[in-house]
């Protein structure tokens, strides 16, 4: 094999290698549960955060640490998700509306703000941790007040 095949093949190993992998981590985390339910975008987003920290995973354990990988949107509608190229191959853009969120405000972790939901159907358990957290929270809490 000439070196030009053997570094096209590295490169498609590799690929299908970081495809799969967020394939994995898109099942364990309950992403690919919910874009099968909540695919979408918010319609109407003041300013999307970029760079989130959120961790995920179904049921009640929030076992999958996206760390500044996605971007938050909140929105009159609920609750919009999506992965920061080059991550999320696997993972299509979310819209989670507001009544499919159960609140389970957890207070702070490490002196950062946290803020977890539980989705009703399918369970999964999303934490927004610190920018994310006080976004979702403030959101959630107008919200509650009819605002």
């Amino acid at each position: 094999m000439t070196a030009l095949v053997v570094l096209i093949l590295m490169w498609a190993l590799l690929a299908a290698a970081w495809v799969g992998l967020d394939a994995l981590l898109a099942r364990r985390s309950g992403w690919s549960a919910l874009a099968a339910r909540y695919r979408g975008r918010p319609s109407s987003v003041a300013a999307p955060l970029r760079n989130a920290i959120v961790r995920m995973g179904q049921g009640t354990t929030a076992s999958v640490v996206y760390n500044r990988s996605l971007v938050v949107a909140v929105g009159d509608d609920g609750i919009g998700l999506r992965a920061v190229p080059p991550f999320g191959v696997a993972s299509r853009p979310l819209l989670i509306p507001w009544d499919a969120l159960e609140p389970r405000p957890i207070g702070d972790r490490g002196g950062a703000p946290a803020f977890k939901v539980t989705v009703r159907d399918p369970r999964v358990t999303i934490v927004f941790e610190r920018d994310a957290a006080r976004r979702v929270r403030d959101a959630w809490r107008a919200r509650a007040a009819g605002h």
